[in-house]
């Protein structure tokens, strides 16, 4: 699945808004990796690191 997001508190708020979904598909699947590519803000990269699947990506210039 790929999901694409405006910045990233466009993808918190998705994460907040969706949250009891999220928790249905983790009964479903197993989630084996996350990639965040673009502006890694401070928050962001703290998520990320907070996954052990996660990657983060900075932005191509």
């Amino acid at each position: 699945m790929i999901e694409q997001y405006a910045d990233s508190a466009a993808a918190f708020a998705h994460n907040a808004h969706c949250e009891h979904l999220l928790a249905e598909m983790n009964q479903l699947a197993e989630m084996t990796t996350l990639q965040i590519h673009g502006d890694i803000t401070p928050d962001l990269q703290t998520f990320a690191d907070s996954l052990p699947i996660a990657k983060t990506f900075p932005a191509l210039t």
